[in-house]
């Protein structure tokens, strides 16, 4: 299957819309660079305290005491 995909060119003063196939395009997979290559993955901290008991981590949206009454009258 090829894709055709049109082009609006302009030569000396006169316009008009030229034809290319998608295969005649350069088709290469993107590549990050080779420092960003080099960043090591994020590895989360752990999930249980020193003493072993289970810890419950909170987004930095979120408030271990509830919403305050201010926002629940909002």
């Amino acid at each position: 299957m090829s894709i055709a995909l049109f082009f609006r060119l302009s030569f000396a003063g006169q316009s008009g819309y030229a034809r290319r196939e998608m295969s005649d395009l350069v088709t290469a997979r993107p590549e990050a660079k080779s420092w960003i290559m080099g960043i090591h993955a994020y590895v989360p901290g752990p999930a249980h305290a020193a003493d072993g008991r289970e810890l419950i981590k909170l987004s930095a949206n979120e408030n271990p005491l509830g919403s305050s009454p201010a926002a629940l009258a909002a």
